[in-house]
């Protein structure tokens, strides 16, 4: 453990006990449907026919929904002669959740062919396509069947190699046209329960989908829609009536602190400018943010969103949230570098990067936990059929300026299923290579490092480095992917801070030391006031100790330098 040594002048200290009670689900977000239009900072319309991936009938349009006293109504029409349609909505890369508790409180319409639903698609496709990287479907009804709510997730390999776990409710009177009901899911890691009118009607824990992947711990993002027709519900017939209309009453997220995360960027280029970070807005909250001393606060101390400016140097972003109930802190590690590319370590699964599968070729491309060089995930082609040409199975990363004359290093940590597993990488622009090595790799069964440098003779504005699989069917994986000007570094930050007039509120471990159990801060007398803090769990040697019981807080104004 890394321990600050701190020369410490006790001004005056005064002794205290403090407790809190446990912090229940927190409301994080919500849509109460007020006002009278659609909120495009939540919802975002999917527009189109195609029937869906379902045989569907309808066309999603941005004129089928309405918001009046308080409630959202998404209308399945029929026009003329079966041109039906309807409207789809969603929050992605809007209101992207991961866990918590997520509801709805719905009425829903009736009729032949009526398909409404309250679903959640991932937001990253960590996994793939559908349905490796999962659906949650918490309320699915057919109109025909007016008693009875279905709750179901998909999950599998291919469209072809898939699984589904699900339950069906039937209300003991009534129908659920009739009036309101509340749906939801209770979604923690490896578990997740629905849950109707408060009632327990269906569970999965991790295990249950075996032998697929559970792909249920990522981000999803909400769906609300009414279908026509389709595979499950079959066409509407002579009986149906429209319009038909789901109303909403609302929809709400809760979480619990435990498990709320910080977010924004974790990998920058050094001097990167504007970089925000989250957490969620809790009622009566307040947020104290600290930011690494090479970094600059912006804006938004005291909200729950931040905007740092980045020198030369990353570290650690801590907030911490105090609620009435309960106060905790919440941390992110920023890394600054040279390299060009984002992501590069598929840590925000394959966010940046692209794959290709042509002339017949197929097979998939994601991001996956399992067998990683570095972090939580690395990124994994699998060529499972071969095209005519070397590109035709191949991926990217977002294209990127170089500049005529500099010196480029492309680094990747790679591995195959197999030994002398052949690839090949071009360096290209929208006019074709403006390389003329012809660089090549076999990759081995362990993780290695492979790199290249190149020096373009032309400045390109959208340079494409493609990684090309298309001589062997086989899985390739990668990880560190970095690609940089050749020779540049970041640079680091001073290593001693000196403060003055430092309140501390911590708990003794022994005498003469304590841990550090709450953030601590203070004004740097030598760094223009900028704020310096420790690290919750590091140890400070004090000049002299102090007979405090052991879990009791104290308070105290300090001044000293420390050395980390």
């Amino acid at each position: 453990m890394m321990k600050n040594f701190l020369a410490l002048f006790i001004l005056l200290i005064s002794f205290q006990t403090t407790t809190f009670s446990q912090c229940d689900y927190q409301l994080i977000w919500e849509d109460n449907f007020s006002g009278n239009t659609l909120n495009p900072n939540n919802w975002s319309y999917q527009i189109g026919a195609g029937g869906w991936g379902n045989n569907e009938l309808q066309s999603y349009t941005s004129n089928n929904t309405n918001v009046t006293n308080g409630v959202l109504q998404i209308i399945a029409e029929n026009p003329s002669n079966n041109t039906y349609t309807s409207s789809r909505i969603r929050t992605k890369d809007l209101a992207d959740f991961k866990y918590g508790k997520l509801e709805a409180r719905i009425k829903l319409p009736e009729g032949q062919g009526i398909w409404p639903a309250f679903w959640m698609m991932p937001t990253d496709n960590v996994y793939g396509g559908w349905p490796s990287s999962g659906e949650i479907d918490i309320m699915e009804y057919l109109g025909h069947q007016t008693s009875t709510s279905y709750a179901t997730c998909h999950f599998g390999n291919s469209p072809t190699d898939k699984g589904q776990l699900g339950n069906s409710y039937n209300l003991p009177t009534g129908e659920f046209s009739d009036d309101f009901h509340l749906f939801g899911i209770e979604w923690e890691e490896n578990n997740m329960k629905w849950f109707l009118d408060g009632i327990l009607i269906h569970e999965i824990n991790s295990p249950d989908v075996a032998p697929y992947n559970y792909p249920f711990n990522e981000r999803f993002h909400f769906i609300l829609n009414v279908a026509v027709g389709g595979n499950w519900p079959g066409n509407p017939d002579p009986t149906t009536v429209f319009p038909q209309t789901m109303e909403v009453d609302y929809v709400r997220v809760y979480q619990l602190l435990d498990i709320l995360e910080l977010e924004g960027p974790t990998s920058l280029l050094a001097n990167t400018t504007g970089s925000t970070y989250t957490v969620p807005v809790f009622a009566n909250a307040t947020y104290n943010w600290y930011i690494p001393s090479c970094a600059t606060l912006v804006s938004g101390q005291g909200t729950n969103e931040i905007v740092v400016d980045w020198g030369t140097d990353g570290g650690e972003i801590n907030v911490i949230i105090a609620l009435p109930c309960n106060t905790i802190t919440k941390s992110l590690q920023v890394d600054l570098s040279s390299n060009l590319w984002s992501n590069p370590g598929f840590e925000t699964s394959i966010a940046g990067w692209n794959h290709y599968f042509g002339n017949g070729a197929y097979g998939t491309f994601g991001a996956f936990p399992a067998n990683v060089y570095a972090g939580s995930y690395n990124g994994c082609l699998n060529v499972q059929g071969l095209g005519n040409n070397f590109w035709d199975a191949q991926f990217r990363h977002n294209s990127h300026p170089v500049t005529a004359g500099e010196t480029y290093t492309l680094s990747f940590y790679a591995k195959a299923d197999i030994n002398n597993r052949p690839i090949r990488i071009d360096f290209r622009n929208t006019s074709g290579n403006i390389s003329t090595d012809n660089v090549q790799f076999n990759l081995t069964d362990t993780w290695t490092l492979y790199q290249y440098q190149f020096t373009p003779n032309t400045s390109v504005a959208d340079l494409s480095v493609d990684f090309n699989h298309g001589f062997e069917t086989g899985n390739y994986c990668y990880d560190e992917v970095m690609f940089e000007v050749a020779g540049s570094a970041t640079g680091n930050c001073p290593d001693q801070y000196c403060v003055n007039n430092l309140t501390l509120q911590n708990t003794f471990i022994e005498d003469n030391t304590y841990q550090v159990a709450n953030w601590i801060d203070a004004q740097s007398i030598i760094l223009n006031g900028q704020a310096v803090h420790f690290r919750a769990g590091q140890e400070i040697l004090l000049d002299a100790g102090f007979d405090v019981q052991v879990g009791a807080l104290f308070s105290g104004e300090i001044e000293g330098c420390v050395e980390q």
